[in-house]
């Protein structure tokens, strides 16, 4: 008996899988966890980025509606390798404070565009806009351009944990060259 016994505990053989066994899957979920997160804060990054550089291409001169819609086109290449699938829609709003106060309620959508089906957080054109960035208030008689643009993200790694999302972001400039309260060419 003592034979016996002494040939189990001198049998080491499986004490690494048991290990194994244990630790990979640990492993495995926090390095998962390590790629969906680091891709979820790439998409946040470029979705700012490209809020930015479209807000800051828009107010810099005075457009047609067709130049518009082709700078905003752009994003998909701010976005890239996540442009599929129209999963980026952006809206671009111009509005303005035509009143001598800076009291909001004067505040108006003068024009506005969308890209993929797009609907903008702050309302329609021709309306009192709501919801502002950081409650910003347009002075009397200037005008802003506000650039938001929508992701729907998707987990990658996590997709039945996590439900689908939709990631925002917005910009806000005042433009460069003239009121822009219109866009040229009857927009």
């Amino acid at each position: 008996m003592i034979k016996i016994r002494q040939l189990f505990v001198k049998n080491e053989e499986g004490a690494a899988l048991i290990e194994s066994a244990i630790t990979l899957p640990i492993l495995i979920l926090i390095i998962s966890g390590i790629f969906e997160f680091s891709n979820y804060s790439l998409i946040n990054n470029k979705l700012a980025r490209a809020a930015g550089v479209l807000g800051d291409m828009v107010s810099r001169q005075n457009l047609t509606r067709a130049n518009l819609i082709a700078l905003m086109q752009t994003v998909d290449a701010v976005m890239i390798p996540y442009n599929k699938n129209q999963q980026i829609r952006v809206v671009v709003s111009q509005i303005a404070n035509k009143g001598a106060t800076t009291d909001p309620t004067k505040m108006t959508i003068t024009w506005q565009q969308q890209v993929n089906g797009a609907t903008s957080n702050f309302g329609a054109a021709g309306s009192l806009p709501k919801n502002l960035p950081n409650n910003i208030t347009v002075l009397s008689d200037q005008a802003i351009i506000v650039t938001e643009v929508f992701f729907n993200y998707t987990p990658i790694v996590f997709q039945g944990f996590y439900s689908n999302s939709t990631l925002y972001k917005t910009s806000v400039y005042v433009p460069r060259v003239g009121s822009m309260t219109t866009l040229l060419g009857g927009g």
